[in-house]
C-alpha cells in the first residue's frame, strides 16, 4: 500500500518521530502528521461527520448516510476513547485538522477520513503513508483495511 513519489519515503525516513511534516509537491500544501490528543476529539468527528454526509452521500442513499453518520448516537467522550485506542494519526494544514486516520495493534484500519474542503490534496495519501509506517515499525504485517467503493484510488 504504498503511495506515488517519494511520500512513503519521506515518512519511513521518519518513523520515529513524533509528528512528520510533509509537502506533496512545491505547490501543494504543507501536511503535518501527528498523534492524536485528547484536544482533537471535536475536531475528529467534524472530519467524520462532514466526510460521510458531504463526501460520501454521493455514493449512498440519504438512509445509508444517516445510519452511518448517527450524529445524534455520537458521544465526545467515547469518540476520543476509540481514537485513542486505535492508535490515531491527525493530518493538519496550515494548524488546522484535515483529515485522520488509525492504525490497531494488528494492522488494520478502521477509518481514514478527510475533511471535504481538503480532498484532492494530498492529505489522504500522507495519512495512509504515515499509517503503514507506524505498522512497519511496530513490525505489523501488511495494513489491513476494508475501504468503501469510493476509495480504491487511495490505496
Amino acid at each position: 500500500m504504498s503511495p506515488p513519489g517519494d511520500i512513503g519515503h519521506a515518512v519511513q525516513s521518519q518513523w520515529d518521530a513524533d509528528s512528520v511534516e510533509l509537502n506533496t509537491s512545491a505547490d501543494g500544501p504543507v501536511v503535518v502528521i501527528r498523534p492524536y490528543g485528547h484536544g482533537d476529539a471535536a475536531d475528529t468527528l467534524a472530519i467524520f461527520l462532514a466526510a460521510v454526509t458531504e463526501t460520501a452521500a454521493a455514493h449512498y442513499s440519504p438512509e445509508q448516510i444517516r445510519a452511518w453518520a448517527r450524529p445524534e448516537a455520537r458521544e465526545l467522550s467515547t469518540w476520543h476513547t476509540a481514537r485513542q485506542v486505535r492508535n490515531s494519526y491527525v493530518a493538519t494544514v496550515d494548524g488546522v485538522p484535515a483529515g485522520f486516520s488509525d492504525v490497531d495493534t494488528e494492522g488494520y484500519i478502521d477509518m481514514m477520513f478527510v475533511a471535504p474542503r481538503y480532498l484532492g490534496r494530498g492529505v489522504a495519501w500522507q495519512l495512509i503513508a504515515h499509517v503503514e509506517a507506524r505498522a512497519r515499525q511496530q513490525q505489523l504485517t501488511e495494513p489491513d483495511c476494508r475501504c468503501q467503493h469510493y476509495s480504491p484510488p487511495l490505496l
